[in-house]
């Protein structure tokens, strides 16, 4: 397989963002580094995406995901679908008050312009900070 098709198992198709193995590749590498691995991981889990898509149709709610990629490509960050309705993106250039300032922004953001859908409270935003910590991952 060459190279090109290595990267396109790498891309989520709907939000053209990296998917679950792409992050799992690049978190398990952050932490095995020797180097300092101060960063944090912003989570966006959309609530009740299910019931949201059994009423409205998945065309609605994959525009839905579309679109929470487009804002969290906003926070200049990589991005990762990691699951059905969970984006993840991986900060590091920032300090943890900055990181949380940007956490606090998109939350409100989204809230904002979920309207748009006509869907409130739609999604839970998680700050989860790695300090300079070494941890070892390791398989059952």
């Amino acid at each position: 397989m060459d190279e090109y098709d290595q990267s396109v198992e790498r891309i989520d198709p709907l939000t053209g963002t990296g998917n679950l193995l792409s992050f799992l590749e690049t978190f398990t590498s952050r932490l095995a580094s020797s180097e300092a691995t101060d960063f944090s991981l912003l989570l966006v889990d959309l609530n009740n995406f299910r019931l949201f898509n059994a009423e409205r149709g998945h065309d609605v709610g994959d525009a839905i995901l579309h679109w929470v990629s487009i804002v969290m490509r906003d926070i200049k960050a990589p991005i990762y679908r990691i699951g059905g309705d969970e984006i993840v993106a991986v900060l590091a250039e920032s300090d943890h008050k900055e990181r949380e300032f940007i956490a606090t922004e998109l939350f409100a953001r989204m809230n904002r312009e979920s309207a748009q859908f006509s869907w409130s409270n739609p999604a839970s935003v998680m700050l989860i900070h790695f300090q300079n910590e070494k941890l070892d991952i390791g398989a059952l």
